[in-house]
């Protein structure tokens, strides 16, 4: 758990760079999407397909590690303390089924001109089944040799995991129906009329799917992934380097960036919008983390390690 507080200046570092572009987004919002949709529209570059699937794929592998992990953790705590984890775990497996599912909606919606839906359908099974393979091959390589995984920091880490992406997902949703701000790809089409991110309209996006564009869910959950890596590394003790976690830190937030760039370029979000996801993110992270570190080590100095 301390290659936690290895990346902590890479975050603080993406933050003020996602507050500056959330700056620049609030003030041409309008011109940079329409430049995208003036040379897109429904010619959608490759890159931002896959980057799309990448996004919430990688995503759900972390959300459905961390809930299965915590049906393998042995740990000091009472038994009360220990199950209420293993039914979060239970939950957290469940709810990433379904976000998996999402996901392949997404990356079907990113395509417009695919009018076929039982193509469309194809690439939601798809993704589901891509994320429930890679859930098992790295539960496999993880598990291989039980003795080497710490089980205190597994329990801490697998819980830390669940809440960041909960609180992460749970509050970009509650943003978006707040604002119910109109995506590009119906601004622009004339289909609904271009509003900034500060004109809320309250649960209008009950009403109209696409009034979802203010925050980015893609760019939110790729947000975590930084934390999420390294807590990742630190449990499973990839390497003892130091480095290793700032440079996986580093990693994860160029990843989270690029996911954040697809979504604009494929007329999904405006650039504040992305922006503000990643600024979310990033603290969301860095908060959670830090109070979860903080959790952790207090009740090591309290239980010895048993394993």
């Amino acid at each position: 758990m301390k290659l936690l507080k290895k990346c902590n200046i890479p975050l603080l570092i993406g933050a003020i760079i996602a507050a500056a572009l959330f700056i620049v987004g609030s003030i041409f919002d309008k011109s940079i999407s329409e430049t995208f949709w003036n040379r897109y529209q429904l010619d959608i570059p490759w890159f931002t397909i896959v980057i799309t699937l990448l996004g919430p794929l990688v995503t759900n592998v972390f959300g459905a590690f961390a809930g299965s992990s915590l049906f393998f953790v042995k740990t000091n705590f009472k038994k009360g303390l220990a199950n209420f984890f293993k039914v979060i775990g239970i939950l957290g497996i469940i709810a990433v089924s379904f976000f998996a599912y999402d996901a392949g909606t997404e990356f079907a919606e990113v395509i417009p001109h695919l009018e076929d839906e039982r193509v469309r359908s194809g690439l939601c099974y798809l993704v589901f089944a891509l994320v429930v393979i890679t859930d098992v091959v790295i539960f496999l390589l993880v598990y291989r040799n039980h003795k080497r995984v710490d089980q205190r920091n597994l329990f801490w880490v697998a819980s830390t995991m669940l809440i960041v992406l909960a609180v992460t997902a749970g509050g970009t949703e509650v943003i978006k129906y707040i604002v119910s701000r109109p995506r590009p790809r119906i601004v622009f089409p004339g289909q609904e009329a271009y509003l900034d991110w500060w004109q809320w309209r309250p649960l209008y996006g009950f009403k109209v799917h696409e009034s979802k564009s203010f925050i980015s869910g893609h760019s939110s959950n790729a947000g975590s992934i930084a934390v999420l890596l390294t807590l990742f590394i630190s449990v499973t003790r990839v390497s003892k380097k130091k480095h290793v976690a700032t440079l996986t830190s580093v990693i994860g937030i160029l990843f989270a960036f690029i996911v954040a760039l697809s979504r604009v370029v494929a007329n999904a979000h405006f650039m504040s919008d992305v922006a503000f996801g990643l600024l979310y993110s990033f603290v969301v992270s860095m908060v959670m983390g830090r109070l979860m570190l903080y959790f952790n080590e207090k009740a090591e100095s309290k239980v010895p390690a048993s394993n």
